[in-house]
């Protein structure tokens, strides 16, 4: 990483798992930080999630460029005392586990502290230190659930649905990131360090903060589109996402369609208009949209203005030409799983480097943290 780099010189210990807090180390790792991920024997069990090659699979290659892996077993004596050496020269330390459990590991927030006042300990964790909850494990679906998550996006019969994504994981470990990030600036102007709690279901609450509030402002009333005309249609060859969101961008969609009359129609000329003749006047547009390709209604609608776009599978947003010529996507030479077109976060230039195998990395970093043959020699007994 260049020196230049706004983290050069940072140094983060990476104890945690899964999905959240690793995207969090891996994002601040991406600007520039030493990010040393620290496994036990078995591994994070985020590398056992769906396929897995050789200790690597999607989850890993994904939320752990560039680290590197070091291997202790907290499990005994010598591996905790290990653990909290790596973490007292450290500027900063992600763990998630739940409340209590990473100072039996020897990560005591307190100690570390005590012994280094300006580290930044981020606990990432399922509904954070206090509250009735708060010994609860928390996974994204688990937090999709209580949240509202799952019945806002509730099937047409009001089945609660999962987006089948790690949505929640992945923002909360945008909104650990931000968090550290203002915690470390802190730190390195005052050298006073802070405990940051990051909760999933705060995160997934504040998420959710407008759909909750236009439900709670629209109490016992009928649910109405927001706009009109909008949605996904059908065309000859795939589907298509138009939306209107004011008369400049519904007169644009009127100019595509070759529907200009609508303009003038009592019925469909004012937004309120539309919204109280939403079905019929949709159930209009998308008999026109299915007459035509995708690709010709996109040249008819993008010069006019309208907010349009194909709804791609991956593998069509990976071919898209905006994605290839802005770089979007950067293959990754990953020995166990071949070359992985991974996205690149936003405002990241540097070139991403593959996720670490499960401890390759130990003898290395104990090294460079002053740990002698011997104790290298000792911790790899255990």
């Amino acid at each position: 990483m260049a020196p230049s780099a706004p983290l050069a010189g940072i140094t983060i210990l990476d104890a945690a798992q899964g999905i959240a807090g690793p995207w969090c180390a891996a994002l601040l790792g991406l600007q520039g930080a030493r990010v040393i991920k620290v496994e036990p024997p078995a591994g994070d069990w985020g590398r056992g999630i769906g396929m897995s090659r050789e200790g690597m699979n999607a989850l890993a290659a994904a939320v752990n460029p560039g680290k590197e892996s070091v291997v202790l077993d907290t499990a005994t004596e010598t591996g905790r005392a290990a653990l909290a050496r790596l973490a007292e020269r450290a500027d900063m330390v992600i763990e998630s586990f739940r409340p209590g459990v990473s100072a039996r590991i020897g990560l005591d927030p307190a100690a570390l502290r005590a012994a280094n006042p300006a580290l930044v300990f981020v606990s990432v964790s399922g509904f954070g230190a206090e509250g009735p909850y708060r010994n609860r494990p928390g996974t994204d679906t688990v937090i999709q659930a209580i949240s509202g998550m799952m019945q806002m996006n509730r099937e047409s019969d009001g089945t609660p649905r999962p987006i089948p994504m790690f949505a929640v994981d992945m923002l909360t470990g945008l909104h650990a990131a931000h968090l550290s990030l203002a915690a470390l600036y802190r730190a390195k102007a005052t050298g006073e360090g802070a405990h940051v709690q990051v909760p999933l279901l705060d995160c997934a609450a504040s998420f959710q903060a407008i759909h909750m509030l236009e439900e709670y402002v629209t109490a016992g009333a009928p649910a109405v589109p927001p706009t009109v005309p909008s949605g996904v249609f059908p065309t000859a060859d795939g589907y298509l996402r138009v939306t209107s969101v004011s008369e400049k961008t519904f007169a644009a969609i009127c100019e595509a369609l070759g529907k200009t009359e609508w303009l003038n129609d009592p019925e469909y000329a004012r937004l309120d208009a539309r919204v109280r003749n939403a079905d019929r006047l949709n159930a209009l547009v998308g008999g026109i949209i299915a007459g035509d390709t995708t690709a010709a209604w996109l040249a008819k609608m993008e010069p006019a203005g309208v907010l349009c776009a194909p709804v791609n599978d991956y593998d069509a947003l990976r071919a898209d030409r905006h994605a290839v010529e802005t770089g979007l996507f950067q293959t990754v030479d990953e020995p166990a799983l071949g070359p992985l077109p991974i996205p690149r976060p936003p405002g990241i230039a540097v070139p991403l480097s593959p996720a670490p195998r499960l401890g390759a990395d130990t003898d290395a970093v104990l090294a460079d943290f002053g740990f002698d043959a011997e104790e290298r020699a000792a911790l790899a007994r255990h």
